[in-house]
């Protein structure tokens, strides 16, 4: 199944969102989650607002545990975190 998440950051914590950047991409990096895309969010100006994970799991809760260890989540970076289960419905995607 594949699982989203999607996470804003809190503003007022952008100097331990620069603190912890390098420590929270090394997570990603090195999980054994199957991360299929992985990326910041920007709002409409293209300021970063938060970032989105899609992972390919066998329980969604392989999701929630990945999250709580997540140095940006430990560390109170992101103000809110929704993990919701995705279904595909259309794929276009080209090489």
């Amino acid at each position: 199944m594949f699982v989203v998440r999607i996470a804003k950051s809190d503003p007022s914590k952008a100097s331990t969102r620069a603190e912890y950047f390098e420590a929270h991409k090394l997570y990603l990096r090195n999980t054994d989650l199957k991360i299929i895309f992985s990326g910041p969010l920007n709002d409409a100006d293209g300021h970063p607002i938060g970032g989105m994970v899609l992972a390919d799991v066998d329980h969604i809760e392989d999701v929630f545990r990945f999250n709580a260890k997540d140095p940006f989540v430990v560390k109170g970076v992101y103000s809110t975190v929704e993990i919701l289960e995705w279904n595909v419905t259309i794929a276009n995607l080209q090489p």
